[in-house]
């Protein structure tokens, strides 16, 4: 436990650091950027660390991560609401559900969020992270898994409201090895993810408050 706090700790504080660098070059992205989010929907993309950013990662000590910006504009009352579902043998067995709120004038502006994964010989620890904090659990991992997928996007792409972001998951297998999925559609699970022996999926939605 004191581990995962250790973890969660350099996580918040790597938040830190990318946004104080957002607050200084937010507007030159937003004017450059080719891909703006339209009205009321978000751009969802990899983030770019810096090598202190990537240091602090390295020193975290998780298995899988992810981070990932969020810009563009929201109707009042909603907010991007982000869920880790963990499926064994086709059976949700757990899940994880947090909402992060828009900034100033309904807007996130370059919100750095990640999706963390450290595996244990019996529970799984995992954490949601935002600009607004973590939110963090556990999941019992099946003994007999013998190999491991990690797999994440490297492009961006536009949420909508009422639309879903299938943005990461890990699949455990108990035989030898592992083939990708892809990640060609990220607004479609594949269904072959839940029917695993077992796999955590990080999903993303844009719609009303909880």
């Amino acid at each position: 436990m004191k581990r995962f706090m250790i973890l969660i700790g350099i996580a918040l504080v790597l938040a830190g650091c990318t946004n104080q660098g957002s607050s200084e070059t937010g507007q030159a992205q937003e004017e450059n950027d080719g891909h703006k989010a339209s009205s009321f929907s978000l751009v969802v993309k990899p983030a770019k660390l810096s090598n202190r950013e990537k240091t602090l990662v390295n020193q975290i000590g998780v298995d899988y991560q992810t981070f990932f910006t969020v810009d563009g504009k929201v109707p009042e009352g909603e907010a991007l609401i982000s869920s880790i579902e963990v499926y064994e043998n086709g059976k949700m067995i757990n899940e994880i559900t947090t909402q992060s709120t828009a900034e100033e004038n309904s807007k996130y502006k370059n919100a750095l969020h990640s999706f963390q994964v450290r595996m244990g010989e019996e529970m799984n620890d995992l954490t949601i992270g935002g600009p607004d904090g973590y939110v963090a659990g556990q999941a019992e991992q099946p003994k007999d898994l013998k190999a491991f997928l990690f797999e994440h996007p490297e492009e961006r792409v536009t949420l909508n409201k009422g639309e879903t972001i299938y943005w990461a998951y890990v699949i455990g297998s108990s035989q030898s090895q592992l083939s990708t999925r892809g990640t060609e559609n990220l607004k479609t699970l594949p269904p072959s993810i839940k029917n695993e022996d077992y796999a955590i999926v990080f999903k993303m939605e844009l719609n009303e408050e909880k």
